[in-house]
């Protein structure tokens, strides 16, 4: 009998170009993990309350709520301010310092696939929500 991988926890991704949720979530479950692709900020924060999330990947420029409104939602709720939060936006260079320091890390768009999946591992391997 096969031995099946296990999950190594629940990533929600919060995305709304397709074609980067379709990579992120393709790239995420390769690599065992759970993937919730969600399109916009308000969905995004329905389903961290529905999710129990070990790790939200977030773009800025989203429809319904912007990323850095939804980070802040998610760092003042009880129920979600443990899950760490990594921004992932072509605006990475003008996030200011607050944002920067509720997110757990912020990368620019383009990213490195490599370089992107060594951070979340390591991210999820220190995470207090997993």
């Amino acid at each position: 009998m096969p031995e099946e991988s296990r999950s190594r926890g629940t990533i929600i991704v919060v995305e709304d170009d397709p074609n980067i949720s379709d990579l992120l979530y393709s790239l995420f479950e390769s690599d065992n993990y759970n993937v919730v692709p969600v399109g916009d900020g308000i969905k995004a924060l329905e389903e961290t309350h529905q999710t129990k999330a070990d790790l939200i990947t977030l773009d800025l420029s989203l429809p319904g709520m912007n990323g850095q409104d939804v980070l802040h939602h998610l760092k003042n709720d009880e129920r979600t301010r443990q899950i760490p939060v990594i921004i992932i936006s072509a605006h990475a260079a003008s996030v200011n310092g607050e944002v920067r320091e509720m997110a757990e890390m912020v990368i620019p768009k383009p990213f490195d696939v490599g370089e992107l999946l060594e951070r979340v591992e390591s991210v999820m391997r220190h995470s207090p929500a997993t």
